[in-house]
């Protein structure tokens, strides 16, 4: 998937990418998968990126400066990377 801020935008494929899809696998198994794909994405509207961009697109923060500020110290770097090593074992 791709996101478009401005345009409040989340582009997502017609057919789940092959990664993200197991042609072996139940239906729900599959549904699932795509559900987490477009969860990601909605995120990502607001997220560190998404709250550049105001109400109707325009490259305006919208996030109180205190508020970008705690996001900023609870989102260490790695923190998914140490979930997925940690849900692999």
């Amino acid at each position: 998937g791709a996101n478009d801020p401005a345009r409040h935008l989340a582009r997502l494929p017609a057919r789940a990418p092959a990664r993200h899809r197991d042609e072996r696998a139940d239906d729900a198994s599959n549904y699932g998968a795509i559900g987490m794909v477009i969860g990601h994405e909605i995120t990502h509207h607001f997220d560190d990126r998404g709250r550049q961009f105001d109400a109707t697109g325009n490259l305006r923060g919208w996030w109180q400066p205190s508020d970008a500020a705690a996001y900023r110290a609870r989102r260490p770097r790695g923190c998914a990377l140490r979930q997925l090593r940690t849900a692999a074992r």
